[in-house]
């Protein structure tokens, strides 16, 4: 309704109808993603309820793709939320959020996002480096034992960014020696 009611709006002081518009589609589709959100991260939800969080996330796919089709900045906002509520894809939700703030740098929605975003972006890139060590570990002991050549799994390491903990949890200081 919101929608329809900007659409029908001939003149407005402060902003063209297009961009009142523009702001209710971003507002309605941000409002059913993060409606959606719980329900789809939740592993136990009936389907009915599972069902209805798919359809708001049908309704924000929409109201997004119209945003992106009138190159609206508040697209950028809701494909990030769309993003990580789909699929946990933070890295290309960083990517769209780092957009938004150039676009939008009072929203306070988009510093919000982007901060969480970081957040379980570092997560994922520290789970992603402690397996890697954990790998570059294995295979450095099973070089030592068979006498292989272990510069390139150093080489490996040394381009490996990882924290001190995952250094502590992976052990793979008893390997360096």
């Amino acid at each position: 309704r919101v929608v329809t009611w900007a659409e029908q709006l001939s003149s407005n002081q402060a902003t063209s109808p297009q961009e009142d518009v523009a702001l209710a589609r971003t507002a309605i589709g941000w409002a059913c993603a993060c409606r959606a959100a719980p329900i789809l991260d939740s592993g136990s939800v009936s389907s009915d309820v599972l069902k209805a969080a798919r359809k708001d996330m049908e309704e924000a796919e929409e109201h997004c793709s119209w945003l992106e089709s009138h190159n609206h900045a508040g697209a950028r906002l809701l494909r990030a939320k769309i993003l990580v509520v789909n699929d946990d894809n933070f890295a290309a939700a960083h990517l769209q959020l780092l957009e938004a703030q150039k676009l939008l740098p009072e929203d306070k929605r988009v510093q919000e996002e982007l901060q969480k975003v970081k957040i379980e972006l570092r997560k994922e890139e520290e789970q992603q480096s402690r397996a890697k060590v954990a790998e570059i570990r294995d295979a450095l002991k099973k070089a030592r034992t068979d006498g292989a050549d272990v510069l390139p799994l150093l080489r490996q390491l040394s381009e490996t960014r990882c924290s001190w903990e995952t250094v502590m949890e992976t052990r793979i200081g008893v390997e360096l020696k």
